[in-house]
């Protein structure tokens, strides 16, 4: 699989790992955790949210807008249980399953039974 880590922010859900081009010098960049968006300072190990494929992210980004992507990376258990899987089964697309035993969790298509 093709996995995409998805890196944002814990409390507004903006993408907070950015690429740098040049060496970073302590005292002078901020740290990598550090929401540019709303200051928040998200536990390193909670920065990265979930990993998904490509195929998949490009299947949800199709369904949702900012805001709710936003929302997905804030909370991406609840809002799959509550509201992807939901939308996504009305767009005739496979839901989500959630592999819990991965760091960060994973997020697979759900097969099509047969």
């Amino acid at each position: 699989m093709d996995s995409i880590i998805e890196w944002a922010c814990e409390k507004c859900g903006t993408t907070i790992m950015a690429t740098f081009t040049q060496p970073l010098e302590p005292g002078r960049h901020a740290v990598a955790n550090k929401c540019a968006n709303c200051n928040h300072i998200t536990n390193p190990l909670a920065v990265a949210r979930f990993q998904w494929s490509s195929r998949l992210r490009s299947i949800v980004t199709s369904v949702c807008e900012g805001n709710e992507l936003k929302e997905l990376k804030i909370n991406p258990k609840t809002f799959v249980a509550n509201v992807l899987n939901a939308r996504l089964q009305r767009a005739g697309k496979s839901q989500i399953v959630i592999d819990h035993t991965t760091q960060p969790i994973t997020f697979l298509e759900k097969q099509q039974e047969h």
